[in-house]
């Protein structure tokens, strides 16, 4: 009863916790390491997240101004620095988005605000895609390998992000699922007013054998939620329904 079982993303053995190297485990990505925004693709709209505001104040700068009262699961407070140290990762040609961050000139922090100065015309569309997409990593956490090879190949025992969630090592099992807890201490988002507090205790993502596993694993009610495709769902559920 405190427990959600999802699958649908972990295609084979979950290589760790670096978002930037591929087969991660799933969920660390939103629950863990959160993004400065959201996006509801439906309403075509940009939810503030970690930064409560983001505009252009210039054809070429835009300024980010960072939420205040946001916490690492470690305790320490989540800054505009912090938010700087991970789009300057940019720099390295291993990032996914390197090309763009070649066009930035500076990126600057100050109190709660970065600043960010494009050179030229700013590739607008690359630019609002990575507002929501670059996962916010821990700097301290990742400092001494925020280099071209261990960027995409280091990873952490424990991430630290911002999330509702945190890892849970005991239930780890790289083969089988990645167990991640309810932060003990509540989630920033929730004591804002922001979000609804997440109502599982444990979120366990299963790693996919097959779709038609899958399906037999949600019919019996071993898993809530999977995001496979479920060869003959619709039958199923017309059968039900």
């Amino acid at each position: 009863n405190e427990t959600l079982y999802m699958s649908g993303a972990q295609w084979g053995n979950i290589v760790g916790f670096n978002p930037y190297f591929g087969n991660f485990a799933s969920g660390l990505i939103g629950l863990v390491n959160e993004t400065l925004f959201r996006y509801d693709p439906i309403a075509d709209k940009y939810i503030d997240w970690l930064a409560e505001k983001g505009e252009w104040e210039s054809p070429t700068v835009f300024k980010l101004t960072i939420r205040s009262g946001v916490k690492w699961s470690d305790g320490d407070d989540f800054t505009a620095e912090d938010v700087k140290w991970n789009i300057d990762l940019g720099k390295l040609p291993t990032i996914w988005w390197t090309d763009l961050y070649k066009s930035i000139k500076s990126v600057e922090a100050a109190g709660n605000t970065v600043k960010v100065t494009f050179e030229g015309t700013p590739n607008y569309q690359a630019w609002q895609n990575a507002l929501w997409n670059i996962p916010m990593m821990k700097p301290s956490q990742w400092k001494d390998h925020a280099n071209e090879a261990e960027i995409t190949s280091w990873t952490p025992d424990e991430p630290i992000g911002t999330g509702p969630y945190v890892f849970d090592k005991a239930g780890y099992d790289p083969t089988t699922r990645v167990v991640w807890m309810k932060t003990p201490d509540g989630w920033w988002a929730s004591k804002a007013g922001i979000s609804p507090d997440p109502k599982p205790k444990y979120i366990i993502d299963v790693v996919n054998s097959s779709n038609n596993v899958a399906l037999g694993l949600l019919l019996s009610g071993k898993q809530d939620l999977n995001n496979n495709f479920l060869p003959g769902v619709k039958k199923m559920i017309r059968g039900r329904f």
